[in-house]
Parts: C-alpha cells; sequence; structure tokens
C-alpha cells in the first residue's frame, strides 16, 4: 500500500491546514505518479507565447495566382516577444491554436478566389483557407477568407502566412485589425 507523507519546513513557522469543503458528496483527489508541484488557483503558472497582429500602415498589393508574404504591422499583444513583422517564432514548444483572417479588394474587374496559406519555417504547411467568388468576371468586388488550425511547433519553428488570388487585376489587402489579422496562443506545451 502506497503512503502519503506530509513534512513541513524546518526554516518556516507558517501552519497550512487542508480543510474540507461544506459538502455531503465523498471526494476523491488523486495525485499523478509523478514528481512536481501542484498548481493551485493562486500558483504562477506557465504562461505560453500569445499574440495578436493585424495590419495597420498602408494597404497591400497581391498580384494575381503569386503567392505573397502577407506583413502585420501592429499587435494587439504579444507576451513572448514571439511575432515580428510578419513571423511567429513561439519560444515554447507544444501545440498552438493559429488563425488567419484576410480580407481582399478588387482594384478593378473581380476576385475569382482569395486562399490562406500557413508556411512553417518557409515551406507550405497548410492550406488553412480557400474562398470562391461568385460574382461574374468583371464586377468590382471584394471578398473575406479566414481559417484556423492547432499545430505543433517545437519552440524555434517560425510561422508565416502567405496568401494567393486570382482575380482580374492585382488585389489589395486592406489595413485594419478587423480586415486583416493573425494571432495564436499555446494550447498546451509538449
Amino acid at each position: 500500500m502506497s503512503k502519503v507523507a506530509i513534512s513541513g519546513n524546518a526554516s518556516g513557522t507558517g501552519t497550512f491546514t487542508i480543510q474540507a469543503p461544506n459538502s455531503n458528496t465523498d471526494r476523491v483527489l488523486s495525485l499523478p505518479d509523478e514528481a512536481g508541484t501542484v498548481l493551485t488557483s493562486a500558483s504562477d503558472q506557465v504562461a505560453g507565447p500569445a499574440f495578436s497582429a493585424y495590419k495597420s500602415g498602408s494597404s497591400q498589393t497581391l498580384t494575381s495566382g503569386v503567392v505573397t508574404r502577407i506583413t502585420y504591422e501592429s499587435e494587439d499583444f504579444d507576451t513572448n516577444s514571439c511575432f515580428a513583422s510578419s513571423t511567429f517564432t513561439p519560444t515554447v514548444a507544444g501545440y498552438y491554436q493559429l488563425n488567419v483572417l484576410t480580407y481582399g479588394l478588387a482594384t478593378s474587374g473581380g476576385i475569382d478566389s482569395l486562399e490562406i496559406r500557413l508556411y512553417k519555417n518557409g515551406g507550405l504547411y497548410q492550406i488553412l483557407s480557400k474562398i470562391h467568388s461568385s460574382r461574374t468576371s468583371g464586377d468590382y468586388g471584394d471578398l473575406i477568407a479566414s481559417g484556423s488550425t492547432v499545430v505543433y511547433s517545437n519552440g524555434t519553428d517560425s510561422w508565416e502566412v502567405y496568401v494567393r488570388s486570382y482575380a482580374g487585376s492585382n488585389i489589395s489587402i486592406s489595413a485594419g485589425r478587423f480586415y486583416n489579422n493573425f494571432n495564436g496562443c499555446l494550447v498546451r506545451t509538449a
């Protein structure tokens, strides 16, 4: 039979009391079979990287059919200083939720499609979204695409957003938090 031992600290003078709540139900607290510190609601928890960036400068032009990296000039927050211009490089190995929103506006002609691509370490990792227009060719138009995924990152991987559009002419990726943003956070450490 395993035993539970409670050890005091020789240099401390405080008293720690384990107190049961007012309950009529039997409860069991199971300890994990591993060494470590038990966290409470008052404990300092390991903070993982979280960021929210958006396009705030001038709009960015995309040439039809060309895959283009999107830059984000402003941040709402960046808890571990892991985001710079267009690249998220988390410093903690784990699983991350990444979210992208992109709004494209045709300068003339219509937009046939807008595709969001997520790149990892400089190469295509996943196509997050591809939206097709129902407008007829020649219409002025706009498209909005969004995508979300959970990825594993080893703590040194870099993540970037690229967009490809097919349109009658170039399209403009508009500035503004509500038009174009890239954000993410640590869901769970590895």
